[in-house]
């Protein structure tokens, strides 16, 4: 089944990027001060909104291309690719020019980051949606292996400040584009630019996409960013340090996601799509063990961010609501092309999410409240889905229950159990749970991997 083989290229990738931002997310606490890493996770909670400054041009590429095959239609694709380069380099010039006369280092920072933030966008984009996914996996490959390198290089001689390591991101985006840029020339060799070029279709098509897309990442963030603004920086190294804790998580899940627009744009089997909801539900179930063993690895290890494991146990309730979410909800919207719709529904999750959250702050002023109120966002929005845009994705009684004792159980276990008797408590409640309710499931999904495997 080539869609089971494309998860498995893109999850080798993204085990490496596990193992990167694993080594990086526990090493830098460990030589930075609390301030500095919440100096350098603020940098990377902002450049995740650099995508902004295309105004949705790459997600007009997105939605083109996707499903098609490359090589059969990119007659368009040098003048695509022409444009959205001149673009952003005007974009970063007029930023730049802002950064230097209010003398803000860390908008330079940002404003430099433009070009090659987006542009590699650009090609990731472009080969996911085309189901080029031996390439999206390379790109991954090179970037982490660039990053992870600069970064441990900066931790042997022992650097402490965060605009270092800031700034050996920036060298590996930097290094991403060139060897990206050399490789489109033979991609593109030998296409003539085009002079029908009507560049305002993407923007007409991308932006409600990227308006979306901003939302979900404001509502992904919406908690670190009540936290960056009302509370110091080291409440908001203590949060960030959690959502990164449920962030590692998610890269080995992701590969399902990222294959998964592309095999709807061709076609939506209902059956299919089902059982990857549940596939995704066992995931979420399962993964939420692995807090038990980060509990012990930071209370020995980086005792400092101890605090911050009341808001990493709330975090992971997310899991298999934000699995589902990622992966199934909206590259549906994607895929149907319901880019109107898919921003009418995010714009109303996202008003939702901001209420919820500013009334926990503005009640509790704490942090754990506010990590619940991104829990109940993410169900309130999984609840909205499921009953209404996709009512074959309804959820049945069996996964009414294992949601509910997956709740009740690892929340009590995480809270009021040690990492030991907590984690083989929630395990064994939770794989009972499963075997009951997914039995059948089960056993298809381990007959298609194994066909994979065979194959």
């Amino acid at each position: 089944m080539k869609l089971i083989k494309d998860i498995f290229k893109v999850f080798n990738s993204n085990m490496l990027m596990l193992i990167s931002n694993t080594i990086i997310t526990v090493l830098l606490p460990l030589t930075l001060s609390v301030e500095g890493y919440g100096e350098y996770r603020q940098y990377i909670l902002y450049i995740s909104y650099i995508g902004i400054c295309h105004l949705g041009y790459i997600d007009g590429i997105y939605i083109k291309y996707g499903g098609k095959n490359l090589n059969e239609n990119k007659e368009l694709l040098r003048k695509e690719h022409s444009f959205l380069v001149k673009f952003q380099f005007v974009i970063t010039i007029v930023l730049v020019t802002i950064a230097i006369v209010l003398k803000d280092i860390v908008l330079f920072l940002l404003s430099i980051s433009i070009i090659p933030v987006n542009i590699s966008s650009f090609y990731k984009m472009l080969y996911q949606s085309t189901g080029l996914f031996s390439k999206y996996s390379r790109i991954n490959i090179l970037f982490t292996i660039i990053n992870l390198l600069s970064i441990c290089f900066l931790l042997i001689f022992g650097i402490n400040s965060s605009y270092y390591y800031i700034g050996a991101t920036l060298f590996a985006y930097l290094c991403l584009l060139i060897s990206l840029e050399i490789n489109f020339l033979k991609v593109a060799k030998g296409i003539e630019k085009q002079k029908d070029f009507k560049y305002g279709n993407y923007f007409k098509v991308g932006i409600f996409i990227l308006l979306g897309n901003f939302s979900i990442q404001l509502i992904n963030n919406l908690g670190l960013w009540i936290v960056n603004i009302f509370f110091e920086i080291k409440d908001f190294s203590h949060f960030s340090f959690a959502t990164s804790m449920l962030n590692m998580v998610l890269i080995a899940v992701s590969a399902v996601g990222l294959t998964f627009y592309n095999y709807l744009a061709k076609k939506e089997d209902p059956k299919i799509v089902i059982l990857a909801k549940k596939l995704l539900i066992i995931l979420g179930v399962s993964g939420g063990a692995i807090y038990f063993v980060l509990e012990l690895f930071i209370n020995k290890f980086i005792p400092t961010y101890s605090l911050s494991l009341k808001i990493i146990s709330i975090a992971f309730l997310n899991l298999p609501y934000l699995m589902i979410i990622n992966v199934i909800i909206i590259n549906l919207y994607k895929a149907r092309k319901q880019e109107k719709k898919f921003f009418r529904v995010i714009l109303f999750i996202f008003l939702i999410s901001l209420i919820i959250h500013l009334a926990s702050y503005l009640i509790f002023k704490s942090l754990v409240p506010i990590a619940m109120a991104t829990t109940l966002t993410y169900i309130i929005w999984y609840t909205f889905s499921v009953n209404k845009d996709f009512k074959y994705l309804k959820s049945s009684g069996g996964e009414i229950i294992l949601l509910t004792i997956y709740l009740l159980s690892f929340y009590l276990c995480a809270n009021y159990l040690n990492w030991l008797y907590g984690g083989l408590i929630y395990l064994a409640i939770n794989s009972i749970t499963i075997f009951v309710c997914y039995r059948a499931d089960l056993r298809v999904l381990f007959d298609k991997v194994s066909n994979k495997s065979a194959a």
